[in-house]
């Protein structure tokens, strides 16, 4: 599509990392301004440390995920803790998932609200999802499955240049696009109810939700993604829908024993 943003002679700008890089700074205007409407009385040092914290952890997860798991033409260990600091393909998921590991342990030395950090860290990592996934579209990444079509093509069918498809005539589902506007939408309700669903619930409540959605957003976006990155069961369960349905068991079963006071009763 556009990998390449702008160029001026050896100056380049490529989408991916350029939507990567706005998709950090969306999610920590997102935490930011959740801390401050809301009142939660989280120093900014403290989420500005967080979020550096959680974006280092964020990639070493994102692109060891992928260099350990998926990357095949890497055989040796020496050869992958090399590549874990080259530029390179990157996995959602485990960026996620160590992010979220490099956050606990900093929140937990700091003392501070887990419950009211874990509301406005979620949503702001979904909104980081948000636009990082419009760069993969640009880029023809993490492309959906190919449409069977007879003549009829939907308006919403899209085809990549880099694997041939317009030579082949050939159109796929959008499937970064959904998984992007799915997780828009999810931010813009988790914004607007923040407090609603807190007071309703409890503190902690925004950030499972969050969790809990995007995690069934992936697991059914994966049956339409068309690039191959391996089966835990062909055609039945990807490696990310696995760790989708490990982050929901983990979700429920730790909402079920974390039971903080409702915040009317505080």
């Amino acid at each position: 599509m556009y990998p390449i943003l702008f160029s001026i002679g050896d100056f380049v700008v490529p989408a991916w990392h350029s939507f990567l890089a706005l998709g950090a700074i969306a999610a920590y205007a997102v935490g930011v301004h959740l801390n401050k409407r809301y009142h939660l009385g989280i120093a900014v040092t403290d989420l500005a440390k967080l979020f550096l914290i959680c974006y280092i952890g964020g990639y070493l997860g994102a692109r060891g995920f992928a260099v350990f798991f998926e990357q095949q033409d890497l055989p040796n260990l020496s050869d992958k803790l090399k590549a874990l600091f080259q530029i390179g393909p990157m996995t959602l998921y485990g960026g996620i998932v160590v992010g979220i590991v490099f956050g606990y342990l900093y929140v937990h030395i700091r003392k501070l609200s887990k419950a009211d950090l874990f509301d406005i860290s979620m949503p702001a990592v979904v909104m980081g999802i948000c636009l990082g996934r419009i760069g993969c579209f640009l880029n023809g990444d993490d492309y959906g499955k190919i449409l069977k079509l007879d003549e009829f093509v939907p308006w919403w069918a899209v085809s990549f240049p880099n694997l041939g498809d317009r030579v082949q005539q050939i159109y796929r589902y959008p499937v970064q696009i959904i998984e992007s506007v799915a997780c828009g939408i999810l931010v813009l309700l988790l914004v607007r109810y923040f407090r609603q669903i807190r007071e309703y619930f409890r503190p902690s409540a925004v950030g499972f939700i969050a969790l809990i959605s995007y995690s069934l957003i992936r697991f059914f976006d994966e049956y339409l993604r068309g690039d191959d990155r391996g089966w835990i069961i062909e055609d039945v369960l990807s490696p990310a829908q696995l760790i989708s349905i490990l982050m929901l068991i983990g979700s429920l079963i730790f909402i079920a024993i974390y039971k903080p006071r409702p915040l009317s009763d505080a």
